[in-house]
């Protein structure tokens, strides 16, 4: 690469110039230059100069916008993950709850038996003590 760099500072002086001055010669001498044709490797090397630095501004802008995505992606992934251990956490209080409360009702059920079976021996013991007396 140095010496492609070192070959194009070279034709641009030729080109800006048109003359080369030969060293241990007393007389200067000119050397045709192609101008046109030079010109047109510098356009040439220009453009695709150019259109490696879009390529190459596309690439970053795309690498920032998806390091930008994953940064989303996380913390929506983190907010998610929030959200369902909060939900995990009312999902076992309403357990809970609904367990303490079938117990509750279960206790309640049999002590409504229990008074059921005191009041039908109560009853009949009304009744027999009435037939009797």
């Amino acid at each position: 690469m140095g010496k492609q760099c070192v070959w194009l500072e070279y034709r641009l002086v030729l080109l800006l110039t048109g003359v080369v001055w030969a060293f241990e010669v007393d007389q200067p001498f000119a050397i045709h230059v192609d101008v046109r044709r030079t010109l047109d490797d510098s356009m040439r090397i220009g453009k695709s100069c150019e259109r490696k630095m879009s390529a190459m501004d596309s690439f970053l802008e795309n690498f920032s916008k998806q390091a930008k995505l994953n940064f989303v992606s996380i913390e929506k992934v983190e907010n998610l993950e929030k959200r369902l251990n909060s939900c995990v956490l009312k999902e076992n209080s309403l357990e809970n709850t609904l367990q303490s409360l079938t117990t509750r009702s279960k206790e309640t059920m049999n002590e409504l038996k229990e008074n059921a079976l005191k009041l039908r021996s109560t009853a009949a013991d009304l009744a027999t003590k009435i037939e009797r007396g």
